[in-house]
């Protein structure tokens, strides 16, 4: 399992690979993949996690399809509950201003979504509807503590 593990990451370190250029389909199994590695990254792996990290914030960039985006904050949310929290059981083994950099990186991808403004094409086999996105959107804000301070400044431009 750890080779494979460490073979994926390093197929999607290349500078050839960049999700958000590829088809919808793609994208998908891409958030797939890195709930797969989120699972696998094991303690074994803690010196490769913020090359992860920066990974998926450059693949999840600019993520526009509405079934992708509610994946795309599940991830999010997982990502920051872990590593981004008080509870974060890898705070003093990776360097702190690294994650810093990463956990507001993160909060930017976020940011773009804030407000919510969806409607579902009348033809649509998808039910997603923008209080689904919103509610995603808001889980993933209350995801990790270190947002507080940049939510603040987000809802004060409002």
């Amino acid at each position: 399992m750890n080779e494979i593990v460490v073979k994926i990451l390093d197929s999607f370190s290349t500078d050839n690979f960049n999700v958000p250029a590829y088809p919808l389909e793609i994208r998908n199994y891409s958030y797939l993949i890195f709930e797969f590695l989120l699972e696998n990254l094991e303690e074994f792996y803690l010196k490769r996690i913020p090359e992860y990290l920066q990974i998926v914030v450059d693949a999840i960039d600019g993520e526009k399809d509405p079934r992708n985006i509610l994946k795309m904050f599940a991830l999010i949310s997982k990502i920051c509950k872990r590593y981004f929290s008080d509870n974060c059981k890898y705070e003093d083994s990776i360097n702190n201003d690294k994650m810093e950099n990463l956990c507001k990186s993160f909060f930017d991808t976020l940011e773009i979504y804030y407000p919510i403004e969806f409607t579902q094409p009348k033809n649509s086999p998808d039910k997603i509807t923008s209080s689904d996105l919103s509610d995603a959107l808001n889980n993933c804000f209350a995801s990790s503590d270190l947002f507080m301070e940049y939510l603040i400044e987000v809802l004060q431009g409002q």
